[in-house]
C-alpha cells in the first residue's frame, strides 16, 4: 500500500511539473474573470487510497493553485491594460454642425438672431469645456455656400454677430494659445471680417502648443473638392506631379484642411436631430463618427458634450479591420 502511495504522489508531483510550464503560455489569453478567481485543477483519488493519500494529493493540488493564480494576476494584469489602451479612443478632432439657432428661437416666439445670438453664447462654452477637456482641433460649421440664400436681413446679421463675438472671444484664444483657421470661400465675405479673422487668435508659429479652432465660413464640400481637384490638376499640367503620383494623401493634402494641415476629424456633432452631412468637410469625413443630438443647438449644453466625448473614449476604430480584440483571441 506504501509503495502504491509513493508512485501516486510521484506521478501527481510529474503532472504537476508539466502543466505549470503551460499555464505560463495558456494564462495571458484569459479573460477578465480569471483576474478574480484561482483556477484549480481537482484530481480524484482512487477509493483504495488512505486518507494521508489524499491529504497529499490535495496538498499538491493548492501549490499548483497558488502557483496559478500568481500566473494568472500578472498575465491577465497585462492582457486588461493592453485593452484598456485600445478601448481608449481620444477625440483629436471634432466638428460641429451648428443647427436649430433659428428654429429654437421661433418655437419660442422669438426673432431668429435672438436664437443665432443664444447659440453664439452657448458655441464659446462649448469651445471653452472642449478645448479643456483636451480636444485639439475643433471645427464650427457656421455659415454654408448655401445659406447665402437666406434673407439678406438675417446675413447681416449673422455676420455682425460673427464680428462682434470673434473681438470679445479672441482675447481667451490669445490668453490659451489658441490659433484661428478660417475654410470656405472667405472673398464673400464683408472685407470687416476678412480683415478680422487674419488677425484672430494665437499667431506665434513658433508655438509648440498646437490647438486650433477651425471655422468653416461661407463653406462648401463639393467646392471644397472642386478647388482640391483643380489645385491637383495644376500640378500635373505644371509637371511638378504625374497622374500615377496621385493618390487618396495627395489629394487630401490639397483640400481646405489638408493645406492647413487639419486632421480629418474622429467625429461629427449635429443638433437638432438631423441625419445628413448638408454638404459639410464631404472628404475629410469619410471615417467620423456621426452623432445626431435631438436638441437643437441652443438647448445642446458643454456637459452633455463631454458626456459624449467619454462615451466616444469607450469605443474601438477600426478603419475596416477587425477588432484589436478579436486578434488576442
Amino acid at each position: 500500500m506504501m509503495i502504491l502511495f509513493a508512485k501516486y504522489s510521484l506521478f501527481v508531483l510529474y503532472v504537476a511539473l508539466c502543466i505549470l510550464p503551460s499555464l505560463s503560455l495558456i494564462l495571458p489569453f484569459c479573460r477578465r474573470s480569471c483576474c478574480h478567481h484561482h483556477i484549480v485543477k481537482s484530481t480524484s483519488s482512487p477509493s483504495s487510497l488512505s486518507s494521508s493519500s489524499s491529504s497529499s494529493s490535495s496538498s499538491i493540488s493548492s501549490s499548483i493553485s497558488s502557483s496559478s493564480s500568481s500566473l494568472s494576476s500578472s498575465s491577465c494584469s497585462d492582457l486588461l491594460n493592453k485593452l484598456n489602451h485600445v478601448n481608449q479612443s481620444h477625440i483629436n478632432h471634432v466638428a460641429f454642425i451648428v443647427d436649430g439657432n433659428g428654429r429654437w428661437a421661433e418655437e419660442r416666439g422669438e426673432s431668429r438672431i435672438f436664437g443665432h445670438i443664444q447659440g453664439a453664447n452657448n458655441t464659446i462654452e462649448i469651445v471653452k469645456e472642449s478645448f479643456k477637456y483636451g480636444i485639439n482641433f475643433i471645427t464650427l460649421y457656421l455659415f454654408s455656400t448655401e445659406n447665402w440664400k437666406r434673407p439678406k436681413e438675417e446675413v447681416n446679421n449673422i455676420m455682425s454677430l460673427l464680428e462682434k463675438y470673434l473681438v470679445q472671444f479672441n482675447s481667451y484664444l490669445k490668453e490659451n494659445r489658441i490659433r484661428v483657421r478660417v475654410i470656405g470661400q472667405t472673398y464673400r465675405l464683408p472685407s470687416s471680417i476678412q480683415s478680422l479673422i487674419s488677425n484672430v487668435g494665437y499667431n506665434d508659429h513658433d508655438s509648440n502648443n498646437e490647438r486650433v479652432l477651425v471655422l468653416a465660413l461661407s463653406y462648401g464640400g463639393r467646392d471644397d473638392i472642386v478647388q482640391a481637384t483643380k489645385r491637383v490638376c495644376n500640378e500635373i499640367v505644371s509637371g511638378k506631379k504625374r497622374i500615377e503620383d496621385i493618390d487618396e494623401d495627395f489629394f487630401s493634402s490639397q483640400t481646405s484642411t489638408g493645406l492647413l494641415s487639419i486632421p480629418d476629424p474622429d467625429v461629427i456633432i449635429r443638433t437638432s436631430g438631423e441625419m445628413r452631412l448638408s454638404n459639410f468637410l464631404l472628404w475629410q469625413l469619410a471615417y467620423s463618427e456621426f452623432i445626431s443630438v435631438p436638441k437643437k443647438w441652443p438647448d445642446f449644453h458643454a456637459n452633455e458634450c463631454i458626456e459624449l466625448y467619454q462615451a466616444y473614449g469607450l469605443r474601438e476604430r477600426r478603419f475596416g479591420d477587425v477588432s484589436t480584440k478579436s486578434k488576442l483571441t
